[in-house]
């Protein structure tokens, strides 16, 4: 079975991985330094998947300094291990999901027990139409 672990990075779109994948291992980023961050991974393991929660604004921004870092972490033997699932969403897609999901832009799932599943009509009153 392949291992699934989930790069956290505080992110609304970490929250929204950690949602989508329950059963994958939660990993903390610590500074901006990706390849770093992977020294803690063995390369030869092909039986792990590690998800970056990217969007395409976080792959573009910062004149693609992000792509490079991900290029470099594939070629010192990550290369088929690297999974970025948001790579063709925008922040507010990622946005739209999560709240769809329930999880809040702090990454707790929200009380949904005060939504209504109905609404309100007032029979009582009649609409003109012109």
């Amino acid at each position: 079975m392949t291992e699934k672990i989930i790069f956290d990075n505080g992110s609304t779109a970490s929250k929204l991985l950690q949602h989508e994948l329950k059963d994958a291992k939660v990993v903390k980023v610590t500074g901006s330094d990706l390849l770093q961050n992977f020294t803690q991974f063995d390369s030869k393991k092909t039986d792990q998947r590690i998800y970056l929660p990217f969007t395409s604004d976080d792959l573009v921004a910062n004149n693609e300094q992000l792509r490079k870092d991900i290029a470099s972490v594939e070629a010192v033997g990550f290369r088929n291990q690297v999974v970025l699932p948001f790579e063709g969403s925008d922040s507010k897609t990622i946005e739209y999901r999560a709240k769809d999901a329930g999880i809040s832009g702090k990454g707790e799932v929200k009380d949904e027990s005060d939504k209504k599943p109905y609404t309100t009509v007032n029979p009582g009153r009649e609409v003109s139409r012109l």
